[in-house]
């Protein structure tokens, strides 16, 4: 057997006395997989796709311990006894490819994801910060009822199978409450000094290590750092872990930092480089004797070998790159690191579809969450292929390339521009968003290894199609910016040339002078100058509007967001908005909310308050950057259909309708799946 270019990262480890085949761990984290309060099919799928993709330890999400300590209606309830057979068939699944199964239980305390939640329990009465729910100030009888829930779910996990129990003093949750110097102004046996903030956490691992046989790891995800103003810091993590420690009633520390208050610590998007929290596993692991778990950006295995090789980290947790790609352990191990599928950290559908209690999804792997019916392992080679052309190399065509290909079609994919990724292209532009370049790097090396027929800067017409020969043809042209001045709807959709164009028919932007307009799409790539100062019209509340803001403020222009909206990006990912906000005031970029763009002239750019109609003006104005969203580029298809007869035609992604990235992948895979 070939020795496996990551040593370390492929070889056993042993936790207590159980036994991990590598150390690759799925970081526990919250799916909204939950039904009323129990595991669900859904979840089966969702964790044995990871086992069988290679990891060597899974760790099932945060469970609620107790009915007051639900983070949200989809949590599993760990309490529950009548949860146990549907805990242990998913504990089988996962047993049955080789992974070891641990199981995080939690009480949720004054976090919630709920717009309106229930009552909740906290050591004080206080909200936290992140929220305006004050919690009820816990009696001792509620305190010594969590403790003995705490043990109560140890049992049901030991009955259900699992291997080990993790108890999360971690990001959110009452014990994480009760340790923090903020959270805790108890001044009873429960608060007061280090020793009483602890000592709820201290007997509940007490209570957890005497419900469960010896032979049983407990672990604890500690918070490391608050990174919060008023928050602790590492010295006060560390000397939470020296503490734990000391009780000889832990067996690993799984690290973990940030609060619901600094949520962009806790799931760090690519704002943060990969590898960026290695410094606090790092000082953990120089603190502690037993193993101990990384957390944060690590994503390549070269990574993963670095951090093992240096000694600051025994096993290495994944969530979002197993979440992209659930096969990273086997890839890794079998040498296949081309085929890996990378996170592009941006929280778009991952930490976006939780955080609204939105079942888990991802951007560029369309069976996250829904492995029961769309896993890639349930991909079957055809019987009959077909010789099918794909029209269009962005994200939709080569998805849809990809998976026909995968399945056995002989596929040709033809390209108008020089290079393959469509709008990614101009996306990857935007600062800090490299990353999603990922997707196309994946799909491209893809394509390669599959052999599809990749024809580059070739624009295909309705006369070339008449010519071409195939089974099927797939019309994947994507979308323009919706702007009159770009391109008006063609006669043949049936609408009026205008409808639904410049911001729902907005006058100001019909009518915009030629020689200070300019597309986001002209930005991004370069065929714009940037200008002295730029007004860009934030329309869909997406980085279309915010990312293209910071990009004009980094090449140098002072910058004007206009939002009609609450605020600018209002439809990004909260963490995502925060950084944003907090790189905008340092750049100098003006953001002008409940605010509409009323015209041009001169110079000058003409501003109204939504609500007051109050009027502002901004002068010396040369370029004006309206991301109001994108019209279908769909003429090719609707002429050649009305022409081709019975032939077998389809169109995917933006041309159908403009739709965020994940949208379009997962239609392209599903229609290479069933076609």
């Amino acid at each position: 057997m070939t020795a496996s270019k990551w040593p370390l990262l492929t070889s056993p480890f042993t936790i207590g006395q159980v036994s991990l085949r590598n150390r690759f761990v799925f970081q526990p984290h919250f799916t909204a997989l939950g039904n009323e309060g129990a595991p669900s099919a859904d979840h089966l799928a969702y964790y044995e796709e990871r086992a069988a993709g290679g990891a060597g330890l899974v760790i099932f999400e945060s469970q609620a311990i107790h009915p007051t300590g639900r983070v949200s209606r989809h949590t599993v309830n760990a309490w529950d006894e009548t949860n146990i057979p549907a805990y242990r068939k998913i504990v089988d699944a996962v047993h049955r490819h080789g992974a070891k199964f641990f199981s995080q239980l939690v009480h949720s305390g004054p976090d919630t994801l709920a717009t309106r939640p229930p009552l909740m329990w906290g050591p004080t009465q206080m909200p936290e910060p992140s929220n305006n729910f004050p919690t009820k100030a816990m009696e001792l009888d509620e305190i010594q009822a969590v403790v003995e829930y705490y043990a109560r779910s140890a049992r049901n996990m030991r009955e259900a199978g699992f291997d080990g129990v993790e108890v999360k003093i971690g990001h959110d949750g009452l014990l994480h409450a009760f340790a923090s110097p903020f959270l805790n102004r108890r001044t009873d046996a429960y608060g007061g000094d280090f020793s009483g903030r602890m000592r709820l956490s201290v007997e509940v691992l007490a209570a957890v290590r005497a419900a469960i046989p010896a032979d049983m790891p407990v672990g604890v995800r500690l918070c490391l750092n608050e990174y919060t103003e008023w928050g602790y810091d590492t010295e006060y993590g560390l000397k939470m872990a020296a503490h734990l420690e000391r009780t000889g009633l832990v067996d690993y520390f799984n690290s973990d930092a940030g609060t619901s208050s600094s949520y962009w610590m806790q799931i760090p998007p690519t704002v943060y480089d990969e590898g960026s929290f290695r410094h606090l596993t790092k000082s953990l692991k120089g603190t502690v004797s037993v193993p101990v778990i990384s957390f944060g950006r690590v994503k390549h295995p070269e990574m993963a070998e670095r951090v093992l090789t240096s000694g600051e980290a025994d096993l290495i947790g994944m969530a979002r790159q197993l979440i992209a790609d659930p096969h990273t352990p086997n890839k890794a191990t079998e040498g296949r690191d081309d085929d890996i599928r990378y996170c592009i950290g941006g929280n778009d559908s991952c930490i976006f579809q939780v955080a609204h209690e939105q079942q888990i999804r991802c951007d560029h792997n369309p069976a996250a969450g829904r492995e029961r019916l769309f896993s890639e392992r349930l991909l079957t080679t055809v019987a009959d292929p077909k010789e099918i052309v794909v029209i269009g190399g962005g994200p939709a065509g080569m998805k849809a390339a990809e998976t026909l290909a995968r399945r056995g079609h002989r596929v040709s994919l033809f390209e108008r521009n020089t290079r393959l990724g469509g709008q990614v292209l101009l996306a990857e532009q935007q600062p800090f968003h490299v990353e999603i370049y990922d997707v196309v790097d994946y799909l491209d090396r893809a394509l390669r290894r599959l052999k599809v027929d990749v024809n580059l800067g070739v624009e295909i017409t309705e006369d070339l199609l008449d010519e071409i020969e195939a089974d099927a043809i797939i019309v994947a042209t994507g979308s323009r910016p919706a702007l009159s001045q770009v391109a008006v709807n063609p006669a043949i959709t049936g609408q009026e040339p205008t409808a639904g164009l410049d911001h729902l028919n907005s006058p100001a932007l019909r009518d915009l002078d030629p020689q200070v307009l300019a597309t986001v799409d002209e930005v991004l790539s370069g065929s714009r100058e940037p200008g002295k100062r730029a007004v860009v019209i934030d329309g869909t509340g997406n980085w279309e509007g915010a990312g293209t803001a910071e990009y004009l403020a980094n090449a140098g222009s002072e910058v004007w967001v206009v939002a009609g909206a609450f605020s600018v990006g209002s439809s990004l990912e909260a963490a995502n908005r925060h950084l944003f906000y907090q790189r905008a005031a340092k750049k100098g970029i003006h953001t002008l909310t409940t605010t509409a763009f009323a015209g041009f002239s001169d110079g000058i750019a003409r501003l109204t308050n939504v609500y007051t109609g109050e009027t502002t003006e901004i002068s010396g104005v040369d370029l004006v950057v309206p991301a109001v969203g994108r019209r279908s580029d769909e003429a090719l298809f609707l002429d050649w259909k009305k022409r081709a007869g019975q032939r077998a035609m389809y169109r995917l992604g933006d041309c159908v309708a403009p739709r965020m990235l994940r949208e379009v992948i997962r239609e392209a895979y599903e229609f290479g799946m069933s076609f």
